[in-house]
């Protein structure tokens, strides 16, 4: 009866950390199906000069699409890696798991937002509140799993590395919402910082380390 149970808990969270894969696919499908590909009729058809044009009017929507995309897989990759601990879950972690997604969902539509509107401060406000609160809501389910109290995940016995773990998830969330908000300045120099303050992730990672004393495993070399 036990085993029957735990094939039960183990068959449900398949299915959550599947219905997730699958968001994060459709959310990087979406975001390629936004950039379009200008029509041709055979009876004039385009000229390469106008083809020309179109790339290059398209520029601002292929950088998104490759940010986004790269946005998309490194959060993929911490529900990747958040995963890889959990082997029990409950109602909060289903909630939780289902906001997350709701935001990378809404990704493709913040970062077509940005190509098309990307002179007006407005449209990074709502870009970088979208990418934040994926940051912040991937933060909550790490916090909830990994506390032992909840018996959620295996893994999480070196309370130095769980306290790593979490301030890098808080201090990659805190950077997107800064970004958000120095888009709402007045001052234009702020403005445009907040589109490129998120490169503060790499060194604050680095400082992390040392802060916490996080040394990296060597690589294994075969004889």
């Amino acid at each position: 009866m036990a085993h029957d149970v735990f094939d039960r808990k183990q068959f449900q969270l398949e299915r959550l950390i599947l219905f997730s894969d699958a968001v994060f696919a459709i959310a990087i499908t979406l975001l390629v199906l936004e950039i379009r590909i200008p029509k041709s009729d055979w009876s004039e058809p385009i000229t390469a000069q106008q083809l020309n044009k179109y790339l290059i009017d398209i520029i601002p929507n292929l950088l998104g699409f490759v940010f986004s995309f790269f946005i998309i897989g490194f959060y993929w990759t911490v529900h990747h890696r958040i995963f890889g601990y959990v082997t029990n879950f409950d109602t909060r972690l289903i909630w939780l798991n289902l906001i997350m997604l709701f935001f990378v969902a809404l990704l493709p539509f913040t970062t077509t937002l940005t190509s098309e509107y990307g002179y007006l401060s407005e449209s990074f406000i709502f870009y970088w509140m979208n990418v934040g609160f994926i940051g912040l809501i991937s933060f909550l389910i790490q916090l909830h799993t990994s506390n032992p109290a909840k018996k959620l995940s295996v893994g999480f016995e070196d309370a130095n590395m769980r306290r790593y773990v979490l301030a890098r998830g808080l201090l990659v969330c805190s950077i997107f919402f800064l970004s958000a908000f120095l888009a709402m300045c007045s001052s234009t120099f702020l403005q445009q910082a907040s589109r490129y303050i998120y490169i503060l992730i790499f060194p604050g990672g680095i400082v992390l380390k040392k802060i916490y004393k996080i040394k990296e495993k060597p690589a294994h070399h075969s004889k």
